[in-house]
């Protein structure tokens, strides 16, 4: 007998005139998409995806889909940090696949993730890039409830990154981390950490000059991070103590890649200051 959530989001969006609306939503408890807003114009559309349950437990399942029409341009949050429990043996997993079609643009931007010691979290990304399209993304991750002085112990983390333009692998990543002792203190682990962080911007080139500049931007504060040139993009990876650190990181490299390549500010979502 199953036990968790099968829990459901499919959501797709059109454009017309400037205009980029949803066009269709679908949900199933205990996912929910509020309200679209348009605190940019009509160009973008914020949304923002609601856990109504609170928190992720063993045995959920819960699958996102996205696409975006010929043109669109979109920004996703949630609402709060995801928070994922301790799990006695069954994994929780959640699928999520974007699809952007030409010349669309994705904003793919949730809140950080929460850990708890024992956990056992599963997730599966997968990015389809139509011709011109462009993503930009990040995933933040705080391992333990370190306010409480909990450390990630028992646990099993494991993320899944694909991303695919006509038939051809762009990027591919692979994460697991074991909630042990010497993982966490190894340098291959967490290094004495909490906190890790991936930076993506795909689907334009991005010149070695164009990463020299990004990383003279980045404050040296004695946190690791570390931009990567890739065939049609860059990531950024981020390792130390503080997800609101990560964040301001990554907010940066956001607004200075999104006005170089879309010619727009970027808006920090409403949600996020709450």
């Amino acid at each position: 007998m199953h036990r968790g959530w099968l829990g459901e989001l499919s959501i797709s969006f059109k454009t017309k005139n400037g205009l980029t609306w949803l066009d269709r939503s679908f949900a199933s408890a205990p996912l929910k998409l509020q309200r679209s807003l348009y605190p940019e114009g009509i160009e973008c559309c914020h949304n923002v995806i609601l856990h109504t349950a609170g928190g992720i437990v063993a045995g959920d399942r819960l699958s996102i889909s996205c696409q975006l029409d010929n043109n669109c341009s979109v920004l996703i949050t949630n609402a709060a940090a995801t928070k994922v429990y301790r799990s006695e043996q069954n994994f929780a997993v959640q699928n999520i696949q974007l699809v952007l079609k030409e010349n669309s643009i994705l904003e793919w931007l949730p809140q950080e993730t929460i850990l708890f010691a024992a956990a056992k979290f599963r997730q599966n990304l997968t990015i389809e890039l139509g011709e011109n399209a462009l993503c930009f993304g990040w995933e933040i991750n705080r391992f333990g409830r370190t306010a409480r002085n909990e450390k990630f112990r028992n646990g099993i983390w494991q993320n899944h990154i694909e991303v695919w333009q006509n038939g051809d692998p762009i990027w591919i990543d692979r994460q697991f981390l074991v909630g042990q002792e010497d993982i966490a203190r190894s340098y291959n682990g967490l290094w004495n950490q909490s906190t890790t962080g991936t930076f993506w911007f795909i689907g334009k080139v991005v010149t070695p000059e164009i990463i020299d500049s990004l990383r003279s931007l980045l404050p040296t504060d004695g946190d690791e991070i570390f931009i990567t040139r890739l065939q049609k993009g860059l990531v950024c990876r981020y390792r130390g103590n503080s997800t609101a650190v990560c964040r301001q990181k990554f907010i940066l490299l956001w607004h200075c890649l999104r006005e170089m390549y879309t010619h727009r500010e970027a808006h920090i979502p409403a949600v996020w200051q709450i």
